[in-house]
């Protein structure tokens, strides 16, 4: 389907049916870990998520794209999260259907529950992954304020996937079903759940990427005839401490969305990339 192949048109289509939406500022926890996550948003299409247990590093969707932000030195770094389909084919792929599983059946209860402060109908549904079928309470609200929380994260969640995969959420999906509800999730099973929730004024320039996004195309010398004239010893070095960076990062970025990631550092790694870095900039 030609759809499937414009996200922003999508998007966009699909922001328009929502909410109008405010700024504001939300906590959520996640995982079996129960994580916590800090994410702010301006509006429907403007998402920073901060990383847990990362001062410096968040990531940034604005304008249909996705990007990672670090600090190393005091030195920003930037990364399009739309390159890494052309850069980790060895990625496995459930990590690219992480929020594309399968919704088989929904069934809304009699009961309500609050959550952050928000009461909201709870129903159960039964999903299946490569793993099987499972089965999960939901809690969903109409609330104004999840309304809006919900634009941005589930737009956050479609950027993110298709800057991973190429691809849409398919129309089956727990995702698909959650972002054509007309209310907004408080509480899934145990993979998520609302601890804090607030329609407030953002800072704009929290929202601004501090440097342009590295190139990786050009910083691996893709489609350019010169290259290997141009590329010295010392800068094939450089290139490939780029890559590790960017690997790290990648990784690093994905295991957090995925919220199964280790808060574990590998302290020997870090020194090394630290020193390469120092090449470039």
């Amino acid at each position: 389907m030609t759809i499937r192949k414009n996200v922003l048109i999508f998007i966009m289509g699909l922001v328009c049916t929502m909410s109008v939406s405010a700024s504001g500022t939300a906590s959520f926890q996640s995982g079996k870990q129960k994580q916590s996550t800090q994410m702010e948003y301006l509006d429907a299409n403007t998402v920073r998520i901060n990383m847990p247990g990362q001062e410096n590093s968040y990531l940034l969707s604005t304008e249909g794209k996705v990007y990672t932000v670090s600090y190393r030195d005091d030195r920003p770094i930037v990364m399009d999260m739309s390159e890494l389909r052309g850069m980790m084919s060895d990625m496995d792929e459930d990590v690219m259907d992480n929020f594309n599983e399968r919704l088989l059946h929904v069934k809304k209860t009699s009961s309500k529950r609050t959550v952050a402060g928000y009461t909201g109908d709870v129903y159960i549904i039964t999903w299946e992954d490569s793993k099987g079928q499972h089965q999960d309470k939901v809690v969903l609200s109409s609330h104004p304020y999840v309304l809006e929380f919900r634009d941005a994260w589930m737009t956050f969640l479609e950027v993110m996937h298709y800057s991973t995969s190429g691809e849409l959420f398919a129309e089956d999906s727990v995702a698909a079903f959650f972002q054509n509800q007309d209310k907004g999730v408080l509480a899934f099973g145990n993979e998520f759940q609302m601890t804090q929730l607030k329609r407030q004024k953002v800072d704009a320039t929290r929202f601004k990427l501090p440097v342009q996004p590295m190139k990786m195309s050009n910083l691996f010398g893709v489609n350019s005839p010169n290259s290997k004239h141009k590329q010295s010893q010392a800068s094939k070095s450089d290139n490939n401490m780029v890559m590790n960076e960017y690997e790290r990062q990648k990784q690093r970025q994905i295991n957090k969305v995925k919220n199964k990631s280790s808060r574990k550092v590998d302290k020997t790694i870090d020194k090394a990339v630290d020193k390469l870095l120092d090449k470039i900039f």
